[in-house]
């Protein structure tokens, strides 16, 4: 009986994971143990590569540029970097808004 229960867990255990997975829900970083996710990341990266590939498009120039690795790395870096301020600044703002409540 408890062989059929280990196997059970095991299995809700393994598809929850497979979902988490399947679904882009798994965290690229964790900032203060809030979790950023794959889905998140990427959804900003290709929003960040689209602004660029139509600017240097509108401009006509730049556009082997944004092709080059060194490119692609920075502007993962980047969006990155934004991501993590942004839940920064998210969670003091949600600290600080907590104090003055409690202070009226």
């Amino acid at each position: 009986m408890i062989l059929y229960w280990f196997i059970l867990t095991l299995m809700v255990a393994a598809g929850a994971c497979g979902y988490y997975i399947v679904s882009g829900s798994y965290p690229v970083a964790m900032v203060n143990w809030t979790p950023i996710s794959i889905k998140t990341f990427n959804d900003n990266k290709y929003t960040t590569e689209y602004y660029y590939k139509k600017l240097s498009e509108k401009y006509k120039e730049g556009k082997e540029v944004l092709e080059q690795e060194s490119a692609q790395k920075e502007i993962t870096r980047a969006v990155l970097d934004k991501l993590v301020e942004d839940r920064l600044v998210w969670e003091e703002l949600k600290t600080r808004m907590g104090e003055s409540e409690r202070a009226a």
